[in-house]
């Protein structure tokens, strides 16, 4: 089980507990985005620099272009308190398009 905190760069927060995550990363528009997978909720995703729902974006794809980058963060801690990835949009991140998982 993790907890995946993220700060929007509006101050918005959301903290959620997921069993794993999915982390979606194109630098070319400076986002990132992540999926909690959790097996009594269901899979959810969030914009990491707003700190946001993504409702209306289907899987695998992105925001749309004329959204600007904005810088968040997100920290993903594990079971036992540590910090096991800490993520910035807007900024260099993992390779354009890159997607990273934990389980």
């Amino acid at each position: 089980m993790f907890t995946i905190k993220l700060y929007g760069h509006d101050g918005r927060r959301i903290i959620r507990s997921a069993n794993s995550f999915t982390i979606l990363a194109d630098d070319a528009r400076g986002f990132f985005e992540v999926t909690l997978h959790n097996e009594a909720e269901g899979d959810c995703r969030y914009d990491i620099g707003t700190a946001r729902d993504l409702p209306n974006i289907p899987p695998g794809g992105s925001r749309p272009e004329d959204w600007p980058p904005l810088m968040g963060h997100a920290y993903i801690v594990n079971e036992k308190g540590r910090t096991v990835e800490t993520l910035s949009s807007g900024g260099p991140l993992h390779g354009i398009g890159s997607l990273k998982s934990g389980a």
